[in-house]
C-alpha cells in the first residue's frame, strides 16, 4: 500500500470477520483515514461479514458470507462502473469468504479484481482459483486461528511462475 500509484489508481475492499480482531482492524483503518495520515490506500471500502452460526439457527454459512462478498462487490461495480478496485482484503474467517468468493466467482469476465490478501484464515478452498489472480497471504507464526501449516500447503498449490500466483508472508511473533 505503501506504492504511490497504487495507492491512486483504485480502491481496496475490506472484509472483517464478526470479531474483536475484525473490529480492531476496522477501528484502525477508520483511525487512519480520519487523521488523514495518507498512508493506507486513499480510497477504501470496509465492511464486516455476520457471525457464523454454530448451532445451526442462525443463517450464515460459509457459502452464504461468500455470497456477501459477492453481493458487496456486485453493489460496488453498479454504483461505480468504472472503479478499479485494486485489492480484495479478507481478515479471520472473512479471509476465507474472499477465497471462495474468488474460487466460485472469480472467473467470470464481470469479476472487479485479481488481486486478494488473505490476513490470517484457514486457507482452505473448495476449488482452485481461476488464472490471473495474485494472493497474498500475511499470517502470524503464533495466530491459532490461521496455522502457518495450512498457508504453507496453500501456498505449495498456488504459487505460480515468475511470481504470479500466491506469495506468503510469515510474520515472525505475531
Amino acid at each position: 500500500f505503501q506504492d504511490e500509484a497504487f495507492r491512486r489508481a483504485g480502491m481496496v475492499v475490506l472484509v472483517v470477520e464478526h470479531s474483536k480482531a475484525g473490529e480492531a482492524v476496522l477501528q484502525a483503518l477508520q483511525a487512519e483515514e480520519s487523521a488523514g495520515q495518507g498512508r493506507v490506500h486513499f480510497m477504501s471500502f470496509a465492511f464486516r461479514l455476520p457471525p457464523l452460526a454454530r448451532d445451526g439457527t442462525a443463517k450464515s454459512t460459509p457459502a452464504t458470507l461468500r455470497d456477501d462478498v459477492h453481493e458487496a462487490l456486485t453493489w460496488l461495480q453498479q454504483q461505480s462502473p468504472g472503479m478499479c478496485i485494486r485489492a480484495l482484503v479478507g481478515q479471520g474467517r472473512a479471509a476465507d469468504a474472499c477465497l471462495d468468493y474468488a474460487a466460485t466467482y472469480g472467473d467470470a469476465a464481470s469479476c472487479p479484481t485479481r488481486n486478494l490478501v488473505l490476513l490470517g484464515g484457514a486457507h482452505a478452498a473448495a476449488q482452485p482459483l481461476g488464472a490471473g489472480w495474485k494472493t497474498l497471504s500475511l499470517v502470524g507464526s503464533q495466530d491459532e486461528a490461521s496455522p502457518v501449516l495450512a498457508a504453507e500447503a496453500f501456498h505449495a498449490r498456488h504459487r505460480g511462475p515468475g511470481g504470479a500466483g500466491h506469495t506468503l508472508r510469515i510474520l515472525h511473533g505475531a
